[in-house]
């Protein structure tokens, strides 16, 4: 349940609640002050922010088990989806790289977080989530396509290491693993992302694939 009401927590909850009621995990945002609203893992704001006390309050009544917060709502999400540990058990990171440069990670099974961009940013935005998501397993696959040299050198500078793996066909045959759900809600890049995610995971070699 998403009881921290700052603006640009409620944009980011407003954001993710499609993606991840598709996944099975719903994110409650309590509209109606006077109706309960119930939820296993609560959000709540900082200390001493306005809403402080009403959010103590709330999840009280609530029936949460477990309270989570932090200045930075985007980590604060990744504390509720972890809950109770302290980090994602494992992420997997797809890039698709293109004119420009697009990211996908999947922390535990779930679609967590997406991007797009310039590749030469690439390395810094996935560091930045990682920073956040404290996975205990990383794995970075990143797809051949154009660009590729900038996103990998990208990648380096942020000392990350990474696999490449072959992006033919990840834009015309893209993964998608509830059965259709995600193409109606990604668009083609950050599909082919999490496609070269998936075929990382699962070792798809295709034409060609090395190590670094």
């Amino acid at each position: 349940m998403w009881l921290d009401g700052r603006p640009q927590a409620l944009r980011l909850a407003k954001s993710m609640t499609g993606l991840l009621i598709v996944q099975g995990i719903r994110l409650a945002v309590p509209r109606d002050p006077g109706q309960p609203v119930y939820g296993e893992v609560c959000v709540i704001p900082p200390e001493g922010s306005p809403d402080y006390r009403w959010a103590l309050e709330t999840a009280s009544k609530s029936g949460c088990r477990g309270l989570v917060g932090d200045v930075d709502p985007e980590r604060a999400l990744y504390k509720a989806l972890h809950y109770p540990g302290d980090g994602f058990m494992q992420a997997v990171i797809g890039v698709d790289p293109g004119r420009e440069c697009a990211a996908s990670a999947i922390a535990d099974g779930v679609l967590v977080w997406m991007w797009r961009g310039r590749c030469a940013s690439v390395g810094l935005s996935i560091k930045g989530f990682l920073d956040k998501a404290s996975p205990s397993v990383l794995n970075i696959f990143l797809g051949s396509g154009p660009s590729f040299e900038e996103a990998e050198y990208s990648l380096a500078l942020a000392g990350l290491s990474y696999t490449i793996v072959e992006e033919w066909g990840t834009t015309s045959m893209p993964y998608d693993p509830p059965g259709g759900v995600y193409t109606s809600m990604l668009d083609k890049d950050l599909l082919a992302s999490l496609t070269i995610a998936y075929r990382g995971l699962v070792g798809w070699r295709g034409r060609a694939s090395a190590n670094i």
